[in-house]
């Protein structure tokens, strides 16, 4: 039996990736918190190879990190997000205001996974997006 175990998904037409970009478009994204917490994420077309992967394998069993081989800060991702929209990214938004807008939602924003695919690797997985930026180029490009 298998487990993926994935981190954000970046997808142009829905979930995370389209609310940041939407915030990031006005001009009013910014880091959250200090922006030194990991950050793990995979784009969608890895996300998907990696479930087909899952299911036609059956080397690929127990917990698998369905992420990017390169993880990066918050404060990294807001910069990669706001040069991949040619907007700015001053503000900053402190951990409490996180906490008060989005109550328990917050610690999954704030909290720190510095999280690897070290055996999707091992069983030979090959990513499309390892660098943050081509999977923005390709999402938002």
């Amino acid at each position: 039996m298998v487990k993926l175990r994935f981190g954000i998904v970046f997808a142009r037409a829905a979930g995370a990736l389209g609310m940041m970009a939407s915030i990031f478009k006005m001009g009013i994204g910014g880091r959250l918190g200090s922006g030194q917490q990991w950050f793990p994420w995979v784009h969608i077309d890895d996300a998907a190879a990696a479930v087909l992967a899952a299911a036609s394998n059956p080397d690929w069993s127990g917990t698998i990190n369905v992420v990017a081989p390169n993880p990066v800060t918050n404060a990294e991702l807001t910069k990669a997000l706001a040069s991949q929209l040619r907007r700015p990214a001053f503000f900053a938004v402190p951990g409490f205001a996180v906490r008060l807008a989005l109550g328990p939602l917050a610690d999954e924003l704030l909290g720190s996974k510095h999280v690897v695919p070290e055996r999707a690797a091992k069983l030979g997985f090959h990513w499309k997006h390892t660098q943050l930026a081509s999977a923005l180029e390709a999402e938002l490009g």
